[in-house]
């Protein structure tokens, strides 16, 4: 007769919840780290452009942005946020329309 150890499902479904479970552990301990390290891994100098990610963040513009050329100078806005080259001025729910230059001013 050989002696044989049955394997319980609630073993083995134990067993493959503790390895998710570490690797989940694993993977929130390196992305801390990375965290916690922002400046020396340069991580404020990368874009992210995965759509999905945008998207679960909310971080898409509504509207496409506007800009105009002034000059040495560029007015934009971006939803209801307007720009001046990249200095935030003041929130507007109007859309720009343009921009007009005189010798000491620009009009949007």
């Amino acid at each position: 007769m050989s002696r044989h150890k049955k394997r319980f499902p609630a073993f083995l479904l134990h067993r493959r919840l503790g390895l998710l479970l570490v690797a989940f552990i694993i993977i929130l301990a390196i992305t801390g780290i990375m965290l916690n390290h922002t400046d020396g891994l340069q991580l404020s100098q990368h874009r992210v452009n995965n759509a999905i990610v945008l998207s679960l963040y909310e971080i898409n513009p509504k509207n496409p942005i506007i800009s105009y050329h002034s000059r040495q100078h560029i007015i934009s806005q971006l939803d209801s946020q307007i720009y001046f080259d990249r200095q935030k001025l003041l929130n507007d729910s109007q859309q720009l329309r343009g921009v007009i230059n005189t010798q000491n001013m620009i009009i949007a």
